[in-house]
């Protein structure tokens, strides 16, 4: 994993507010507004610092709201790619901020691996974790996506307790599900179109 390329986690907080709508906040010419459809990966664009930023998403289907994002930047010469999303939680105690910026551990694709859970945010009146789940190069992520889809229809990720971090303390849901069906073409449109944009 290529992690030389640090300006998508620096632009994350801005990258989240764009992500959280179903459109792009850009007037530019290159603003791309696919409609948000169920199990369907789509793609939009938007900016994020006065930068464009292209991502594709799918709703979960065990939470709707808690959608799978891979993210690229043309500021970074479209090199990298972040596959995040969010976990949905009713806590709004002031221990949140405490438990943000840390290291947890995530069941995902039959084994347990290591996750970011990155920061919290409020939208709506609801509260939301986000979760960094993996940080490549496109080709890297490209790899990743064919080798996911090759033996899964879905992509499950389950929130795991550990000795400082009780899942269930903070959510209700510690699982959430989302389609891979289309996910390696969605990718792959979102980079060409990155690239266009760069």
């Amino acid at each position: 994993i290529n992690r030389n390329y640090p300006m998508l986690r620096i632009l994350l907080p801005f990258l989240l507010f764009i992500t959280s709508t179903n459109h792009a906040i850009s007037s530019t010419p290159w603003e791309i507004n696919e409609a948000w459809q169920d199990d369907k990966w789509t793609l939009n664009s938007g900016t994020a610092s006065g930068d464009p930023v292209v991502y594709i998403s799918v709703d979960g289907q065990i939470t709707r709201r808690d959608r799978l994002r891979l993210l690229t930047l043309p500021a970074d010469n479209c090199e990298d790619s972040m596959l995040v999303t969010s976990f949905y939680t009713p806590n709004h105690s002031e221990e949140l901020e405490q438990i943000k910026d840390q290291q947890i551990n995530i069941g995902m694709l039959g084994g347990e691996v290591p996750a970011m859970l990155m920061r919290f945010d409020e939208r709506d009146g609801n509260h939301f974790a986000w979760i960094e789940i993996v940080f490549a190069d496109v080709v890297g992520m490209r790899d990743i996506l064919t080798r996911m889809v090759k033996n899964h229809d879905t992509m499950e990720v389950t929130l795991k307790p550990t000795r400082t971090f009780k899942t269930d303390k903070y959510f209700e849901t510690l699982t959430n599900k989302w389609s891979l069906a289309g996910v390696v073409e969605a990718f792959d449109k979102s980079v060409m179109v990155c690239r266009r944009m760069n």
